[in-house]
């Protein structure tokens, strides 16, 4: 049982917390209805995303069984058998379909979930290996999550929104694979064997548009401060965003830990303490 849910990889769905960032920007955080509306998606866009890690796990297996790091998943070291990781993706998203169907019914919330399974399967089984469209698949995951929050709450997603989040989302998913050329560098294993893809990026060209990303999201926010917020203390906001994203790119030119972003954020590092000072910084401005 710890095996199989290891496997379903439990500290990836701090990413479903994406669901929350319209309730908060909403200015909805105090209504308890609004909570109740979005937290069943929070909990659906994690099992559904476990049952895509599975899928992925399977499908990948003889890769990872190469990797320094991911021979060790349990599917890649036969901890998890296929045909268990297989039954356990198939049960979490029929989970994920009864519950969406109960608690929201036919709507653009679950659309946006549908959405995502869609993409997580395209992403699997076809564009995993398509230099660019990995990254940007990657990406239009993250806001559909986020979509999906907003329409749970009947909030209609701002372009700023989805905007700043796809930016975001991209420049995660960039540096993940900037991380894994460094690690292959490191380790000087060949990354054919264990992601074919990677033959096709460069790091230098990686880093470089790191920071292209990384200045236009800056700036992007900047503006969204100014424009949607119009004030003057939320401009505050700006400096651990900006703390945030040149300590990221630094890592990136460096380091292979960007490969693992969560990892980044619940370790205690300079990317966390911001994102930490950013969230209440943004709850006492919108707030109080």
């Amino acid at each position: 049982m710890a095996k199989t849910l290891k496997a379903m990889r439990p500290k990836h769905w701090v990413k479903s917390s994406f669901c929350l960032v319209a309730l908060f920007f909403s200015g909805r955080a105090c209504s308890l209805e609004a909570w109740i509306q979005v937290l069943p998606l929070v909990l659906i866009f994690s099992l559904v995303s476990s049952s895509g890690y599975l899928l992925n796990d399977i499908w990948n297996k003889s890769e990872d069984q190469q990797h320094p790091r991911k021979k060790f998943r349990p599917i890649a070291s036969g901890e998890v058998s296929v045909k268990l990781g297989l039954l356990v993706a198939l049960a979490l998203y029929f989970v994920s379909a009864g519950i969406g169907y109960l608690w929201y019914g036919f709507s653009s919330t679950t659309f946006c979930v549908g959405a995502y399974v869609v993409v997580s399967l395209l992403y699997t089984f076809l564009l995993r290996e398509v230099v660019i469209l990995d990254v940007l698949t990657i990406s239009l995951g993250f806001v559909l999550r986020v979509c999906g929050g907003a329409y749970a709450i009947e909030v209609v997603p701002s372009v700023w929104l989805i905007g700043l989040t796809y930016l975001l989302s991209a420049l995660l998913a960039l540096g993940k694979r900037t991380g894994e050329l460094q690690f292959v560098a490191d380790t000087q294993i060949d990354m054919g064997a264990t992601r074919p893809v990677l033959n096709r990026y460069r790091k230098d060209q990686n880093y470089m548009f790191l920071v292209a990303i990384a200045a236009l999201l800056l700036v992007l926010y900047v503006a969204y401060c100014v424009v949607v917020q119009s004030s003057f203390r939320f401009l505050f906001t700006v400096i651990p965003v900006a703390i945030a994203l040149f300590s990221y790119v630094r890592t990136a030119r460096r380091s292979d830990a960007v490969e693992t972003p969560v990892n980044m954020l619940l370790n205690g590092s300079v990317i966390s303490a911001c994102v930490l000072a950013w969230g209440a910084m943004v709850i006492g401005f919108l707030y109080t």
